[in-house]
């Protein structure tokens, strides 16, 4: 029997990411269309963390495994002040200080969001979740939408095309609506 667990404030350096920012990076700069495009968003991320929170939990494993967050979880990284985000955790057990969760109901309520809001592949207790996504209503202009984001950076590489995807690029202010052509 599988659970679902809730910490609101999970020590971000303890995460340990499925694609880590130097792979996304290298990768991009290989060519890595997909990484490419996930860049978009990340850097976009960066720049909104400034003034707003994470408000998605990351959903990791029982070994702290990011299963879905792993840009969230780089964005933190050229974030050094933000050390804790909130996390779910699929596992069979769970650290004392995490909270159970029963159902989609309850999680809503302790995430301020409508249950039908929280999209699942299947039921948390019969086996792990590999997926969870908050529909919420004001994040619904964050970058979402994949072949915009592929896009975008098509754009911006046919204009740009020597680019180097590192930090420095990560953290430049671009303003991509400019590329949503």
């Amino acid at each position: 029997m599988y659970k679902l667990f809730y910490n609101p404030s999970v020590t971000a350096t303890a995460l340990r990411p499925q694609l880590s920012l130097t792979e996304c990076l290298q990768d991009a700069n290989a060519g890595n269309r997909s990484y490419r495009t996930n860049l978009v968003r990340l850097n976009w991320m960066i720049k909104d963390l400034n003034y707003n929170p994470i408000q998605k939990p990351l959903l990791i494993d029982g070994a702290f495994r990011v299963v879905t967050g792993d840009t969230r979880l780089m964005a933190l990284q050229l974030h050094p002040q933000i050390t804790r985000v909130p996390a779910l955790m699929t596992s069979e057990v769970a650290p004392h200080d995490w909270k159970p969760i029963e159902d989609k109901t309850e999680l809503g309520k302790l995430l301020r969001i409508d249950p039908d809001d929280i999209l699942i592949n299947w039921d948390w207790h019969e086996k792990p979740l590999d997926w969870i996504e908050f529909a919420y209503s004001h994040t619904s202009n964050h970058m979402h939408d994949e072949s915009q984001r592929e896009r975008m950076i098509t754009n911006y590489l046919a204009k740009y095309p020597g680019t180097i995807f590192d930090q420095d690029w990560l953290l430049s202010s671009i303003d991509w609506s400019l590329y949503d052509h």
